[in-house]
């Protein structure tokens, strides 16, 4: 049941109502949110957002698909302040009503995959031949995505003509790994674009190769 509290005044001997405040449980069920996303943008699913008063906590939630955490009950006139995943966000004061964004370092997130499978991107080729420029099967190429840390993404062999070619999406950084040396070369997606580049291993090859490469400056 609603409270009517109401101030009055004394007005040429009538009654004047000059004020008129309703307090009502149903102001504790005003939403607030916190939406977390990571330092791509992209939205942050199933991160634990836990809010503080203090060091007390007092609330948390999981965020859902759209990277969006909701709060309810929260009290009047109180700053929380907010950890996602036991990160503390710095600079960032939540009260009632609120609808925040706040970013998060992706390595920091649950279940990150190493990279959004099924988005649209690039390839990329990495031919490996040896000092007698012949190509060398059978090499194992891996590649991590750096964007943010280093996670790893794929790992393949490369075929007879000394190739693998790697499908890898837009916006994100690679570092290149040949038999587990890391090659001090980075590659970005660019949706629609074919990247390649050539890499130089130790190991004996099998035919000259037939095709200029752009032979990096190891030597």
């Amino acid at each position: 049941m609603s409270k009517v509290v109401l101030s009055t005044a004394l007005l040429l001997g009538g009654v004047e109502v000059v004020a008129a405040q309703h307090a009502s449980a149903a102001t504790n069920s005003v939403m607030s949110y916190v939406n977390v996303r990571d330092e791509e943008g992209l939205n942050a699913n199933g991160a634990h957002v836990v809010l503080f008063d203090g060091d007390k906590q007092v609330a948390s939630a999981v965020t859902d698909s759209n990277g969006r955490a909701s709060f309810d009950a929260l009290e009047d006139n109180k700053i929380y302040r907010i950890e996602v995943e036991g990160v503390k966000i710095s600079n960032a004061y939540f009260k009632k009503g609120n609808d925040l964004n706040v970013a998060v370092l992706r390595e920091a997130l649950p279940s990150a995959p190493a990279v959004v499978a099924n988005t649209a991107g690039a390839t990329f080729t990495a031919h490996v031949i040896n000092k007698d420029m012949q190509n060398v099967a059978n090499q194992k190429v891996d590649l991590y995505d750096i964007t943010a840390g280093a996670v790893f993404y794929k790992s393949m062999m490369t075929a007879a003509d000394g190739n693998v070619v790697f499908d890898v999406p837009a916006g994100r950084n690679f570092a290149v790994y040949v038999n587990g040396v890391n090659q001090g070369y980075t590659l970005r997606g660019v949706e629609g674009s074919k990247l390649e580049n050539t890499f130089l291993s130790t190991r004996k090859g099998k035919a000259n190769i037939t095709q200029k490469h752009s032979l990096r400056q190891y030597l």
